[in-house]
């Protein structure tokens, strides 16, 4: 952004791309409204439209080298499930060298996390500690499985003869903090998306993009994400991603896909491949400088 007061004067640079993580401003929690206010485009794109080579190129943070050399080793030590696999599936898992083993057919003890302390109350984080509360308030609660075959917890027989468990929900922090937890690995971290059948991603007021939604989506779980206003390329709403509205939305999608195995492990599967098929380190760099990624896609 600094390099920038030249360009806006002569535009003479037709050959400079300008990459951004975030497109949007404004986002912010409306406690009022108990919703998120999307925010909108920021209007400093036209200007470099208008004298640049193009508009800024979105670059959101991707699935790094070492996370997922991270996730090679610490996936043998989770039992795998025996679903079928789809074609698709199957194609991607021997072009990832996850042929024997794809993250999204992990055993997932755990129902739901969210990766995000309840009372903290930094700046920007009020939204964030809202949703911990609420999953917090959730673990414990008793659900009625449909056709499930991962549970940690028990089922019993409710009153009315009914199967029904208890949801099992975390909001622990695992690993590191801060910046040295976003670029950094560990092997806690890991184990806890791997652990999870729904991952609960949010992201910070005054920002649209969070480090965790691919690394999330790489390790195989349903992510639940809050509503975005410029989702990145493949990111879409009950295709290869949930995205939620406002607390009463959250509550009601993590038990509807708790319940329904089958709608969860689709969606789970197809933001695994979205993740790393088109959002790797190296796709980033490709998109830059070419467009689009072009290695290993697909």
């Amino acid at each position: 952004a600094n390099a920038t007061p030249d360009v806006h004067k002569t535009g003479l640079y037709p050959h400079v791309r300008y990459a951004v993580r975030s497109r949007v401003r404004l986002r912010r929690w409306q406690s009022n409204l108990n919703a998120v206010y999307p925010g909108k485009l920021d209007h400093k794109i036209h200007t470099y439209t208008y004298n640049t080579g193009g508009a800024p190129i979105p670059a959101p943070y991707a699935v790094r080298g070492d996370i997922v050399n991270a996730l090679r080793l610490v996936l043998p030590t989770f039992n795998h499930t025996d679903q079928p696999m789809s074609p698709q599936l199957s194609k991607a898992s021997v072009l990832t060298g996850f042929a024997k083993h794809p993250p999204p057919h992990t055993h997932r003890p755990v129902d739901v996390i969210h990766l995000w302390n309840a009372e903290d109350t930094a700046d920007a984080g009020n939204f964030r500690s809202m949703v911990s509360k609420t999953l917090n308030k959730l673990n414990g609660k008793m659900i009625y499985p449909i056709n499930e075959t991962q549970s940690a917890a028990p089922i019993v027989r409710g009153p009315s003869l009914t199967p029904q468990r208890p949801i099992v929900a975390s909001t622990k922090i695992q690993g590191n903090l801060g910046s040295k937890g976003r670029n950094g690995v560990d092997e806690r971290y890991v184990t806890a998306l791997l652990s999870a059948k729904i991952v609960v991603v949010t992201q910070r007021d005054e920002w649209e993009d969070h480090y965790r939604l691919f690394e999330a989506m790489a390790h195989g779980p349903l992510v639940i994400h809050d509503a975005m206003l410029a989702a990145p390329v493949g990111v879409e709403d009950g295709k290869s991603i949930v995205f939620f509205h406002n607390i009463t939305d959250l509550r009601r999608k993590i038990r509807y896909y708790l319940q329904h195995e089958e709608d969860r492990m689709v969606i789970a599967q197809n933001g695994w491949m979205i993740a790393m098929g088109r959002h790797r380190s190296w796709h980033r760099m490709e998109g830059i400088i070419f467009g689009c990624p072009l290695t290993g896609v697909f």
